[in-house]
Formats: C-alpha cells, sequence, structure tokens
C-alpha cells in the first residue's frame, strides 16, 4: 500500500484555501486516476470531478461551435478606383478653368451700374481717395537711389 501523506496534507491546505494553483493542479492530476485513489480518497474523487467540470464549461467557445460563419472580407478595390477617377476629373477640371482665367471672384455687373457707369466710378473714387492722398503725403517723404 503505497503512502498518501502527501496527497492527504495537500487536500487539508486545499480546504484551508491555502493552496498554491500548482498544488491544486496535483491534486486534480491525482483524482483525474480513477484506478490510482485509494478507497479512503474516493469520497473526494467526485469533488475534483465536479470541478473539472466546471472549469471545460466556462472555458471560451469558438465561433464555429456557436454555428456561426467568419466574417467575410469585402473587396473594396472598385471603390478606390471610382474615388481615384473622380478625384483626377475634378482636378483636370479645376487645372483647366485657372489655366482660362475663370474664377469665381468675378462679379458681374449690377442693372445700376450699367445704366450710370459715372456713379459707379464716383463710389469708387470717393473710397480710393484717402488712399490716394496718404501716398502722395508719404512720397515726400521717401528717398530713391
Amino acid at each position: 500500500m503505497k503512502d498518501y501523506k502527501y496527497i492527504e496534507e495537500l487536500l487539508e491546505s486545499y480546504f484551508r484555501a491555502e493552496t498554491s494553483l500548482q498544488e491544486e493542479q496535483i491534486l486534480n492530476a491525482f483524482f483525474q486516476d480513477e484506478n490510482q485513489v485509494p478507497q479512503h480518497l474516493k469520497a473526494y474523487r467526485a469533488l475534483f470531478a465536479v470541478e473539472e467540470e466546471m472549469r471545460r464549461e466556462r472555458a471560451p467557445q469558438t465561433s464555429e461551435s456557436f454555428g456561426l460563419q467568419p466574417a467575410r472580407r469585402v473587396n473594396l478595390r472598385p471603390f478606390y478606383r471610382a474615388a481615384a477617377s473622380v478625384a483626377i476629373v475634378l482636378c483636370l477640371g479645376m487645372a483647366a478653368s485657372m489655366s482660362m482665367g475663370v474664377t469665381g471672384d468675378d462679379k458681374a455687373p449690377t442693372a445700376e451700374a450699367v445704366e450710370n457707369p459715372d456713379a459707379e466710378f464716383g463710389e469708387m473714387e470717393q473710397a480710393l481717395t484717402p488712399q490716394s492722398s496718404a501716398v502722395v503725403e508719404k512720397k515726400d517723404t521717401l528717398f530713391l537711389y
């Protein structure tokens, strides 16, 4: 008859919650083999069998075990090509409009300016007079070499 003193000491430590994970693994491994367990320790075998069963139930399951199929990859290459084509067409259009001198800053003349161009000129002269007189005053102080 073998001496099971070490296993009995581990069981006492286990019930006092003083065992390490390695010691618990030793106990689990010991109680897994039905032929190895002596008669006086067979009552504890059921305890470790239940623990092992619970550990297996808590194990993470893969998506295949749930009947799910892996996610399909979507090919985005045609969309990239379409986006690149649109970008090229827009760039060429902008370059062509800039080379022809077409800008969005040009304002169409109002009906009043077309009918009375002198009034439009008078407004512009009043707006520019202060700047032009300031330039004339500064002209005396400029030294040209």
